[in-house]
């Protein structure tokens, strides 16, 4: 037995048939036909979650760690609001996500009922596609229309750049009524999977674009890891004909990579020997502000940007764009005649010289955020996923980078909004064996607390959460501390993590200086494996944002040393 709705016994079996198998509920009645369908047919792991924007948040991170589309299914009305934060997250991010709202019939909207809004085509914006059921499908016309207008949709999410796509779903009562499950009336669409290749013309012009510059610069953004890409670039870097800039989030394992884009940038200045004359640039967004003004005044002759997605012009240089997953591309730029040029020789000169520089620096640093961050990183177990919550903690870490040999990095950079952190790395924990660890700020931890709200909680998180009493981002960025309303912009506080552990039954331990930090790291990883576990760091009376200042200030001072 199944839901009386003939529509939605189709959507389900092909969902199901279409390779989903994890559906994120948040409790309502309208959407009672969906949640009765989904949970009899057995063939889907389902999790309830209260809290819509955490939900939706969970389930982006079961579609980073898996791959396929997680669906999201909501009753209506402002329900549905709440999914916005994840659903643009997910298109900037380009995970596949099957958004399902539930609405009240359409002759009702604008109406005066209750929990009625306008909801179709509600987040047009930020995903790949909308669409609309038929109302209560009966005629044989209108059940193939929904059943094509399903598959289209979830093929959707995957094809191409993967993203979110919304289907809203309007009910008559009654909305619990059961019978029968009918089968499918027509087939199970297949997409084929063919992405736009090279053409002989793309590869001549790319090849004397690639003969007629010397100083070539390849800059990551956010991406999963991909053993050919990081095999090829290898290569490319040991060609000597080239500079490869990645990310914490660029997930890419290589050797003599450019790593710590803000820890090098200020040694180099504005001299131009470093300024490329092609930018060859892939992947999501970049957490580096510094990069992108550097690019920008370096005017670059040729820009040539690769993916599946619209183009960026972050750099205001764009010159090509080749619609095409980067391995096609890089390949290649590796047959291609290389000249060993300085320009590579420069970059690597400049980059030693800031590692050294940042090791004296930190030697000489004692308790603050910044120190805390090379403790942390420096234990972090070899085989464990990472997640950043956005801002200050992604851009710590951007500092780093003997840290991250072999270890997977996620960070919510889509959007860059730090309001799902812990709810996303709670829905990737959930679908990955390897112990995962969030290193998150105190105003993302307290706004995301609702994450831990679900009863079927993943045992392989743990939480590291700084907490320095505010935004203090606000403190480092120029402007914020030349007003009287800076308690405003870093909404400065006194809360501890404490009570939502207790709430939530989940171990907690805090530490308050660097060498309870340190006797502390070991016995985080090892104890308290049954359940989740936070570690709060406390740096409020820390002078964190001046030593920042003095950290940059200080590779800039000792750049010609």
């Amino acid at each position: 037995m199944t839901t009386d709705k003939l529509s939605i016994q189709a959507l389900v079996q092909i969902c199901y048939k279409q390779g989903i198998r994890r559906v994120v509920f948040s409790p309502g009645s309208r959407n009672a036909p969906l949640v009765i369908a989904f949970s009899e047919h057995k063939g889907f792991e389902t999790i309830v979650i209260p809290d819509e924007r955490v939900a939706a948040f969970h389930a982006l991170g079961q579609g980073i760690a898996t791959g396929k589309p997680s669906v999201i299914c909501c009753t209506s009305g402002t329900a549905a609001l709440n999914y916005g934060p994840a659903i643009a997250e997910a298109y900037y991010q380009q995970v596949p996500l099957l958004v399902l709202t539930a609405d009240r019939p359409v002759e009702w909207i604008d109406m005066g009922i209750g929990q009625s809004m306008r909801q179709e085509a509600v987040f047009a914006n930020y995903v790949k596609g909308s669409y609309q059921f038929t109302q209560e499908a009966s005629h044989p016309d209108d059940l193939w229309y929904n059943e094509r207008l399903a598959n289209k949709a979830i093929t959707e999410t995957t094809s191409g750049a993967p993203g979110p796509v919304h289907i809203n779903l309007p009910f008559r009562e009654s909305l619990y009524t059961q019978a029968e499950l009918q089968p499918l009336r027509h087939p199970t669409l297949k997409v084929s999977r063919n992405d736009y290749v090279l053409s002989e013309e793309d590869v001549t012009e790319l090849k004397s674009v690639w003969s007629h510059t010397t100083k070539r610069l390849i800059i990551i953004g956010q991406r999963q890891p991909d053993l050919e890409e990081s095999t090829i670039l290898n290569s490319l870097i040991k060609k000597g004909g080239v500079v490869v800039m990645t990310e914490t989030t660029s997930n890419v394992r290589a050797d003599k990579l450019i790593d710590c884009i803000d820890r090098v940038l200020p040694l180099v200045g504005e001299d131009e020997k470093y300024h490329p004359d092609l930018v060859v640039s892939f992947g999501g967004a970049i957490v580096s502000k510094r990069i992108k003004t550097f690019l920008k005044k370096a005017k670059p002759t040729y820009h040539i940007e690769l993916g599946l997605s619209n183009a960026k012009d972050t750099y205001q240089r764009l010159s090509h764009h080749y619609k095409i997953q980067p391995l096609p591309v890089l390949e290649e730029l590796l047959r291609f005649e290389t000249i060993n040029t300085k320009y590579a020789q420069n970059w690597h000169q400049v980059n030693a010289k800031a590692r050294a520089l940042h090791n004296a620096f930190l030697l000489e640093t004692s308790y603050c955020d910044l120190k805390v961050f090379e403790v942390l990183l420096k234990e972090i177990p070899e085989s464990a996923i990472l997640h950043f919550a956005s801002s200050t903690p992604i851009r710590y870490s951007q500092l780093f980078s003997e840290y991250q040999a072999g270890r997977l990095v996620q960070c919510n950079r889509g959007v860059s909004g730090i309001d799902g952190s812990t709810s996303t790395a709670l829905g990737y924990a959930g679908c990955s064996d390897h112990l995962n660890i969030l290193i998150t700020g105190d105003i993302s931890f307290f706004y995301d607390s609702n994450a831990f709200w679900l009863r079927q909680r993943p045992s392989n998180l743990k939480v590291i959460l700084i907490n320095n009493g505010g935004g203090n981002i606000f403190k480092y960025i120029p402007g914020p501390e030349t007003t009287a309303q800076l308690s405003v912009f870093e909404a400065d506080h006194q809360l501890s993590a404490r009570p939502v552990a207790q709430l939530y039954g989940l171990s907690y331990s805090r530490v308050s200086t660097l060498e309870d930090l340190e006797a502390a790291m070991p016995r985080f990883y090892s104890k308290d494996l049954d359940k989740i576990s936070i570690l709060e760091i406390n740096t409020k009376s820390c002078s964190n944002a001046e030593t920042l200042r003095n950290y940059f200030d200080y590779l800039v001072s000792n750049s010609s040393v």
